[in-house]
């Protein structure tokens, strides 16, 4: 989600698995960490598919590369 998202790029993602958590850490207050973590894993499990997400049901899609890329061809 974080990668699709833009937040954290795929190379980075590829080579630093740890140092993303890391990252994220210390982007997002310690007060929301968990309910962050806990939405982001029910939105990718739900909405944002790895193979086939749902963009037009995201709340998310208007910041997200992907879906705006896939509105732009009109299949989303």
């Amino acid at each position: 989600l974080t990668n699709r998202l833009g937040w954290v790029d795929e190379t980075y993602m590829r080579n630093e698995r740890g140092k993303v958590h890391e990252y994220l850490e210390g982007i997002i207050p310690s007060g929301l960490r968990r309910s962050f973590h806990v939405d982001a894993v029910m939105h990718g499990r739900l909405i944002c598919h790895a193979k086939n997400p749902a963009c037009s049901e995201c709340v998310l899609c208007d910041m997200c590369p992907r879906a705006n890329s896939e509105q732009k061809k009109g299949t989303r």
